[in-house]
């Protein structure tokens, strides 16, 4: 018991975050009234029942009854509707800690409440999270990125982050780590979402202080290939000293055998695409041109986005019809027709460039992606089902501007090196 406490002590200590924190003996725990205001704050007041996707919710966020409360809620009924779904999260919250000898003070017990309220307790059973806390009673402890990570993985709905999750995971962890119930009195956090580019599973997103140097990244590793660190968009690399000032994505870069570098003259390894290119030139899926280029930044036209997307998607190749033999791709146009994903007299030139849109209404219909339930605000330029759906798969990311809001760019045409993207990512699904 007192291993565990002092271990508890010495990593707030190291955390920097003990102000506001008093750690208790682990008996039995209960949420305070700071901790149910909290959660009101997180859930918002609902007086009528609504669906949110997986139930019917209520007041602060309770689970209801198709047919219950036809008439509304008050607030005081949904903070006693609250506090009585809360006792079931609480109980199994106390098995875990208690019965486990892991101490925790109040502030971090109602995060802990909050958390679970919000996603549910089976990550009690099998998740890193609870590893983290299971280790720490042996005296292994964990970092700040470890806790900041694993409790805000648990940020997507489908395979695509939420920013009203992301939002909600940084509040409880500015209250776990720095009993910060307001979120106004403990360090702003950022997130880095990562892509492997073809290498080995990794959770897709983790939490930084914002300000500071990122001190530690996440590794991953490929077969046959020697990891090169990871990449913005603009190609610039992201190390262990950069400051994380924003939410950033990066893609990981590797050097393989055969790396597309030498052998097409218009590929640099500093290129945020080139991990994708290589990917996909190493796995015979793309050979580039005759004259030894890869013309990343070439507009893609209507067939070659055709033929690579069903390619990917898992279709056979299709040769020529023998209606329009000289079009090379007009074999994948009869496809997208018979498929009812392109009406008869559309897209005839084939020619010509594809448009984002058009990319996305094949990629999710050929893909049979129609589940958009989350992330209808995901996007400020689109509201576009096939986008939508893409996205919840974490199939298209779209762009970030300084304010975090999300583009996807419908009406642009696509380039070779963000189809290639796309393309990789319906592979690796």
């Amino acid at each position: 018991m007192k291993k565990s406490i002092c271990w508890f002590l010495i990593l707030l200590t190291v955390l920097g975050c003990l102000s506001g924190v008093t750690l208790a003996a682990p008996n039995e725990y209960s949420i305070s009234n700071s901790g149910i205001n909290f959660i009101k704050n997180q859930e918002g007041f609902l007086q009528y029942k609504i669906w949110d996707n997986t139930q019917y919710s209520i007041g602060y966020g309770s689970a209801c009854s198709k047919d219950a409360y036809p008439n509304g809620i008050t607030r005081e009924e949904a903070e006693v509707l609250l506090r009585q779904h809360l006792v079931g999260v609480e109980k199994k919250l106390n098995e875990f800690l208690v019965g486990n000898n892991i101490p925790v003070g109040q502030a971090q017990y109602d995060a802990l409440v909050s958390f679970s309220y919000n996603v549910g307790v089976n990550w009690l059973k099998d998740s890193r999270l609870a590893d983290l806390f299971l280790d720490s009673k042996d005296g292994i402890g964990f970092s700040a990125f470890d806790f900041a990570s694993a409790i805000g993985v648990w940020c997507h709905v489908g395979k695509s982050i939420a920013s009203g999750l992301v939002i909600r995971r940084v509040r409880e962890l500015k209250l776990f780590l720095h009993g910060d119930y307001t979120g106004n009195d403990s360090p702003d956090y950022v997130y880095l979402q990562v892509d492997v580019a073809g290498g080995d599973f990794l959770p897709d997103i983790y939490f930084y202080p914002k300000g500071k140097a990122f001190g530690v990244l996440p590794k991953t590793t490929k077969k046959n290939a020697q990891f090169q660190g990871w990449y913005d968009g603009n190609g610039n690399k992201i190390t262990e000293a950069s400051i994380a000032q924003g939410n950033l994505r990066v893609t990981a870069r590797w050097q393989n055998p055969q790396s597309a570098s030498k052998v097409f003259s218009d590929l640099l390894e500093t290129d945020w695409y080139y991990g994708y290119v290589d990917e996909l030139y190493n796995g015979g899926v793309v050979n580039g041109f005759t004259d030894g280029t890869m013309r990343p930044k070439g507009i893609v036209s209507i067939g070659e986005a055709l033929k690579m997307i069903f390619l990917a998607s898992g279709y056979p190749e299709r040769p020529p019809t023998l209606l329009d033999p000289y079009q090379w791709a007009s074999g994948y146009r009869a496809l997208a027709i018979q498929l009812g994903i392109l009406d008869p007299d559309e897209a005839t030139v084939l020619s010509e460039p594809a448009t984002r849109s058009l990319v996305a209404e094949v990629a999710a219909k050929a893909l049979k992606l129609t589940e958009t339930a989350g992330v209808e605000d995901a996007f400020v330029d689109t509201k576009d089902p096939n986008v939508l759906a893409l996205y919840l798969e974490g199939i298209v990311l779209g762009s970030l501007d300084a304010q975090g809001n999300r583009y996807y760019h419908p009406n642009n045409s696509i380039t070779r090196a963000e189809i290639f993207a796309i393309v990789s990512r319906i592979m690796n699904r």
